[in-house]
């Protein structure tokens, strides 16, 4: 059975899945330019919504994640909100 969500938060959820990748990336962008580039009118708008779904602020998580790639050479796992994120078979 298929989650129903409207298309805002499904809309909200791809900003959230796509902010999670350009955060993980090896080129270490900056949050303010990971929020112009996803859209968001104002970098407050982007923290907010990044914590709506992941329970921490962008850099809150950037720190945990930068802890973990210290501890292991493994890459950390996924937000622990995965049942956001949604595939191509919708």
């Amino acid at each position: 059975m298929a989650n129903k969500v409207s298309p805002k938060t499904y809309l909200r959820v791809r900003r959230f899945n796509e902010a999670l990748r350009l955060m993980k990336s090896r080129r270490d962008p900056s949050l303010v330019s990971i929020a112009n580039a996803l859209n968001f009118a104002e970098h407050s708008h982007f923290i907010r919504d990044f914590k709506a779904f992941s329970r921490v602020t962008p850099k809150a998580f950037r720190g945990a994640q930068s802890n973990s790639m210290k501890r292991s050479a493994s890459r950390p796992k996924s937000c622990p909100l995965g049942q956001y994120s949604y595939g191509t078979n919708m």
